[in-house]
């Protein structure tokens, strides 16, 4: 008897983090998941997702610099809300290290904030298209 009620109580211990951290934390709602949009002739791929982590809807980007070399990824991203016709559009300059992948997720520490980008409220999250221009 003595050696159940401690098992429940050890258990109940090891309970209390993860419970708080559930509550603490809400799952992010994801609209659109993981789309490559464009891979550029110098090998940087380009993917979105589109996300609400709290109360902002926004677009997370995926950078993926395939080169064997160093290099910029610098393009405008356009994001077209489908019922409206409205547009929205972002200019995203970001140094790449050879043969390595930027993804902003939610949880992502402020070096990758340049990949999360703010839709405007009255986008419907549902209904986006997305554009990817390289430039020089």
């Amino acid at each position: 008897m003595k050696r159940s009620i401690l098992h429940s109580f050890i258990v109940l211990l090891l309970a209390i983090p993860a419970m708080t951290q559930a509550q603490g934390n809400a799952s992010p709602v994801i609209y659109k998941d993981w789309n490559m949009v464009i891979e550029s002739t110098t090998l940087i791929d380009v993917s979105y997702r589109i996300v609400k982590c709290t109360s902002v809807t926004q677009a997370h980007l995926m950078v993926f610099n395939e080169n064997s070399v160093a290099q910029n990824a610098h393009f405008n991203i356009e994001f077209t809300n489908i019922a409206s016709g409205e547009k929205f559009t972002k200019e995203i300059n970001l140094a790449c290290t050879k043969a390595t992948i930027y993804k902003a997720l939610c949880e992502s520490d402020a070096s990758l904030d340049v990949l999360k980008i703010n839709l405007p409220a009255n986008f419907n999250p549902m209904g986006i298209s997305v554009k990817v221009t390289f430039k020089p």
